[in-house]
C-alpha cells in the first residue's frame, strides 16, 4: 500500500487527534466535537494565552506546537487563520501526522492572489510528504466511528433554538 493511502486509512482510524486553533468564539467548536472520540487522546494546540484556560477547563491538555505533543498524532483538526496555516502544516509534517482536516478559509475560493498562492503552498507541501489533506476550507469528513457528529447535532439543535429556520425552508 502506498504512504498516501497508509496515511489516509490512519487519518479515518485515528488513535489520537489534535485540534489547532480551537477559539472561545466559536464555543471551542472543533474540540467539543472531538470530545466524543473514543479511539485514544484528543490534544489542543493553541499559542494564545487567552483561551488556554477555556481550553483546560473543558478537560484537554494545551500544547504550543503539534510538534511539542509527545505521543504520535495520527489527525489534526486545524482552524487557524490562513497566514498560519502553512506553519501549522509544516508542524504537522515534522510530527508524522497521517492526515489535516483545514477549517481554515481565505484560500482560492476568495480568488485573491494571496489565497491562491496560500492553497498552492500547503497543496504542494502536503503532497510532497504523502499527507492527508482534507480542505482548505472544509468542516472535514465524516467517519462514524470517530462519532463527532453526535456532538454536532447537540450544537445545531442549540443553534436553531436561538435562531429557528422557518417552516418554508425544511433542511431537517
Amino acid at each position: 500500500m502506498s504512504t498516501l493511502l497508509q496515511n489516509l486509512h490512519r487519518a479515518l482510524h485515528p488513535r489520537a487527534v489534535a485540534v489547532v486553533g480551537a477559539r472561545k468564539v466559536d464555543d471551542y467548536m472543533w474540540l467539543r466535537n472531538m470530545s466524543t472520540f473514543t479511539g485514544g487522546p484528543v490534544y489542543s494546540v493553541n499559542i494564545d494565552a487567552n483561551e488556554i484556560p477555556g481550553i483546560e477547563a473543558l478537560g484537554f491538555k494545551n500544547y504550543a506546537r503539534l510538534t511539542d505533543i509527545p505521543e504520535p498524532v495520527d489527525f489534526a483538526v486545524v482552524a487557524v487563520p490562513r497566514r498560519a496555516a502553512p506553519i501549522v502544516l509544516r508542524d504537522a509534517i515534522t510530527k508524522g501526522v497521517a492526515g489535516v482536516s483545514m477549517f481554515t478559509a481565505g484560500f482560492a475560493e476568495t480568488a485573491e492572489e494571496e489565497g491562491r498562492q496560500l492553497q498552492q503552498t500547503i497543496t504542494t507541501m502536503a503532497r510532497e510528504a504523502n499527507l492527508a489533506l482534507i480542505g482548505p476550507n472544509c468542516m472535514g469528513v465524516y467517519h462514524p466511528k470517530l462519532h463527532p457528529q453526535q456532538r454536532r447535532a447537540t450544537q445545531r439543535r442549540r443553534w436553531e433554538r436561538r435562531f429557528p429556520v422557518p417552516e418554508r425552508y425544511p433542511c431537517h
